[in-house]
């Protein structure tokens, strides 16, 4: 009887002991989820070999050489000045397939502020062009 007791007086402590553990654990792992930011993403995007001209000051009637670039995901256009892209160095006249992070700045003002940051270069192909 003495034995039977014991073991439901450890199964009772066991049972909250678990509740604790397994409630430290989910907050270590939703914890270490943080670098998981809601305005960062990372995409692959696709740059064309020729710059083009575009109004990308607000404000300004000056043209600025830029990138066509193409996000492969959702097809959205950007038109980054030519050195947008922290650590990438554009070269005209070659097709890039870029893995980037694309950070979005202070929404607040009036013109976009995403940051696009280079993961990896996936392709770089040499076009022909007829000049």
């Amino acid at each position: 009887m003495k034995n039977k007791n014991r073991d439901l007086n450890a199964k009772r402590m066991l049972s909250p002991l678990c509740l604790v553990f397994a409630f430290i654990a989910i907050l270590v792992t939703t914890g270490c989820n943080n670098n998981n930011n809601s305005n960062e993403k990372t995409t692959i995007i696709n740059i064309e070999p020729e710059t083009i001209l575009n109004g990308t000051i607000p404000d300004s009637p000056d043209l600025v050489e830029c990138m066509e670039a193409t996000d492969e995901n959702t097809n959205e256009k950007y038109y980054l000045a030519l050195h947008h892209i922290k650590g990438f160095e554009y070269e005209k006249g070659y097709r890039y397939r870029l893995k980037v992070i694309i950070t979005q700045g202070d929404s607040r003002l009036d013109i976009p502020t995403e940051n696009f940051k280079l993961i990896e270069i996936l392709s770089k192909i040499k076009i022909q062009t007829d000049e």
